[in-house]
């Protein structure tokens, strides 16, 4: 019973820890997980809704406001006024004081305003409409500057692993290499110095291969941080990239559909509107208001006694609020404000070289890495054609120590450039692919699920 216990508890673990396991077959897979699961994206998606609320909160001001209110008042000295005494029936040339009011009063009440000229209010609802724009598109323009990490980390992890398995193959060539060279060495056929070289060769191939999974394992790091995993996590990706050139991919937009571009757009809309707005503080507002109040009036502290009446006021009435001198805080305002609506019209145009500059670059390194990979391609072929033959005259001692390093270092070479070519290859054309699918923002987000 004890060793079926054991049994049970150790497959549930073995199934926790695969479960626990974040297993991604792709890039796109790689993604929507970041998508839902990154804190700073998901403050993207609150910042978003925080400039709707801003919204809502700026139509407030033009909205009737109502409220009620209610007041006791305890008047500890009344005014007293000197009046002639014969107004009393007294001798003339003489004052009596008079107390006037009540000590106590209670006073409830509602009280209405309306702006019915304000065009302060309405610019800053219309500031707020524009800030809505920026925040949706920061958001897409951060979303994608994320895919983007993402696809350069994704590819950089593919890579390293498959150039870990090449230094791991090398590695294992060079063990049996030396072997040879080891017997070679004990019959006295292979010199000290070729010996040596040797050593050395397969040293050094092991210490690559350890180099590339350290390579690997950072990438892999910097993987699950723009996944938003702790460094931790278990990571699988099993896609296997094929040195196959795919369907050809073009850049379908304009630097002026970048969303980059376009919440720069937005952001000088938000600074003309500011500037409007503060020349609006020239015009005069006009407030529509009513008030209707109940009160009692006693000297007794009672003011709750039903005896006492209730003294009803109600009114109506138009207020002009036109300040005409502020010390110059509106025309420096308006200055401000023109002054920021430069900048924004400067930050525009330099957005728009910056964009068209990215992807000129962009466009340039795709067309290349086609090349290269083609190139490399073959090139590498080649030369691993060349080590295997190398290493099989070696064998039969037709070839020098030296002639087969000579050939293992262009091997080398050429495979360093043909790893750089397959990376560069695909993350351009998954950045060309990202900057389509981003930019237009009038469609759904890409690759959120939310």
């Amino acid at each position: 019973m004890k060793r079926y216990w054991l049994a049970l508890l150790l497959l549930l673990l073995v199934n926790a820890q695969v479960m626990a396991q974040h297993v991604f077959p792709s890039l796109e897979s790689c993604i929507r997980f970041a998508f839902q699961h990154r804190p700073d994206l998901q403050n993207e998606r609150l910042n978003e809704t925080l400039a709707q609320q801003q919204k809502k909160l700026t139509t407030a001001p033009l909205l009737p406001q109502v409220k009620a209110f209610s007041t006791f008042d305890d008047y500890l000295s009344l005014p007293i006024q000197l009046i002639p005494a014969e107004f009393l029936g007294g001798p003339a040339g003489e004052f009596r004081p008079i107390q006037f009011g009540t000590q106590y009063g209670l006073v409830y009440g509602f009280e209405a305003n309306l702006p019915l000229i304000s065009l302060q209010n309405w610019q800053n609802r219309k500031v707020a409409e524009t800030e809505v724009q920026v925040a949706r598109y920061r958001k897409y323009s951060n979303f994608q500057a994320a895919a983007e990490q993402i696809a350069q980390a994704y590819y950089m992890v593919l890579l390293t692993r498959e150039a870990t398995a090449i230094a791991l193959e090398n590695m294992q060539v060079n063990d049996t290499l030396l072997l040879t060279a080891n017997q070679k060495f004990e019959n006295g056929i292979l010199e000290p110095l070729e010996y040596n070289r040797l050593k050395a060769l397969q040293l050094e191939s092991k210490q690559t291969w350890h180099d590339n999974q350290t390579a690997y394992q950072r990438n892999q790091y910097q993987l699950k941080t723009l996944l938003g995993l702790p460094a931790d996590a278990p990571l699988e990706l099993t896609e296997m990239l094929s040195d196959m050139q795919q369907n050809f991919v073009s850049l379908t937009t304009t630097p002026e559909e970048s969303n980059q571009y376009l919440a720069m757009q937005w952001r000088l809309r938000v600074a003309e509107r500011e500037w409007q707005k503060q020349k609006a503080r020239w015009a005069p507002e006009v407030w529509g208001y009513g008030n209707y109040s109940r009160q009692r009036l006693s000297n007794e502290v009672n003011v709750f006694n039903s005896d006492l009446p209730w003294l009803k006021t109600a009114l109506i009435g138009l207020r002009l609020d036109w300040p005409l001198f502020t010390g110059f805080n509106r025309s420096i305002s308006i200055r401000q404000a023109k002054l920021n609506k430069q900048i924004a019209e400067n930050n525009l145009v330099q957005q728009a070289l910056k964009t068209k500059q990215e992807y000129a670059e962009l466009l340039l390194d795709y067309s290349n890495a086609q090349n290269s990979l083609q190139a490399y391609r073959e090139h590498y072929a080649l030369y691993q054609d060349n080590y295997a033959l190398a290493l099989y005259k070696y064998r039969q001692d037709v070839y020098s120590t030296d002639q087969l390093l000579q050939v293992f270092a262009e091997k080398l070479r050429s495979q360093n450039r043909y790893i750089y070519a397959v990376g560069n290859y695909y993350i351009s054309r998954s950045l060309i692919q990202l900057k389509n699918e981003f930019a237009k923002p009038e469609n759904p987000l890409p690759y959120d699920t939310k």
